[in-house]
């Protein structure tokens, strides 16, 4: 193993933690946009696109870089503590970039949801909800006027 493999190594993982650096901006940026504005919300959606890809084709060449597509063990293999510490790094910044996606991806179908509980009772199909009276019977509560006259 030469000493430019580990530098290109090296160089691959700094570029990589600074796009995942980036990519965890993207995200806090989106969750701040979710149900806010549409527009900047696509925009931050496209540059999140180009982050992803930037740092998949880096991933790649660190695979050819490393003749490995299990960089954790071919870090451990080389014993480098700097190489050690660049890598746990990515990790750690891979797990928080993937819990802050869940999270988004949370609240997007929240949103998602409440627009198609807006769009039913709007539309006049909403089946209303069922209670039950003090003989336990059912009842169907719901919409029992007109939202506007065409």
């Amino acid at each position: 193993m030469t000493n430019d493999t580990l530098n290109r190594a090296s160089r691959l993982l700094d570029d990589i933690a600074e796009l995942l650096d980036q990519l965890g901006e993207s995200l806090r940026r989106e969750r701040e946009l979710i149900g806010k504005d549409a527009v900047a919300l696509e925009t931050n959606a496209a540059d999140k696109s180009r982050l992803v890809n930037e740092i998949e084709q880096l991933n790649q060449e660190l695979f050819l870089t490393a003749a490995t597509r299990d960089i954790q063990s071919w870090v451990d293999a080389r014993g480098d503590q700097r190489l050690r510490h660049q890598w746990n790094g990515c990790l750690e910044k891979m797990r928080a970039c993937s819990h802050l996606n869940m999270l988004n991806a949370t609240l997007i179908e929240q949103q998602q949801q409440k627009v198609i509980d807006l769009l039913t009772i709007l539309s006049g199909n909403e089946t209303g909800n069922t209670t039950y009276d003090a003989h336990g019977e059912t009842h169907t509560m719901g919409l029992k006027r007109s939202l506007g006259k065409s």
